[in-house]
């Protein structure tokens, strides 16, 4: 599975463009889904957080580490449970990962 296609699937479950996670909007299920298309690509690719960054309509390296910081809550969020899911599934079938989220349990990015 391609990153692109990981990103895919997040935007399809929040049913939002690639436009509109990098556009500039704080909509709150757009920030939620570029949150976990900001992490699935740095989970998944060797890009710097200011290239992850850039890559969604040029934010800061820090707004990447917020979005980690941010989906490692969504774990526990009732609300975000769908999408938490969705998010798992792509990083394990793109076997990014041996374990569901251990990269996020003690937050080192």
């Amino acid at each position: 599975m391609t990153n692109e296609k990981r990103i895919e699937e997040m935007l399809s479950h929040f049913g939002v463009t690639i436009e509109q996670v990098k556009a500039p909007t704080r909509k709150r299920h757009i920030t939620i889904c570029r949150h976990y298309c900001m992490i699935i690509l740095r989970m998944t690719t060797p890009m710097s957080l200011n290239a992850i960054g850039e890559w969604f309509g040029g934010r800061d390296h820090t707004t990447v580490i917020k979005a980690a910081i941010n989906v490692r809550d969504y774990e526990y969020d009732w609300r975000h449970k769908a999408a938490y899911k969705v998010f798992q599934r792509s990083l394990v079938n793109a076997r990014a990962i041996s374990e569901p989220l251990p990269y996020l349990a003690g937050y080192s990015i």
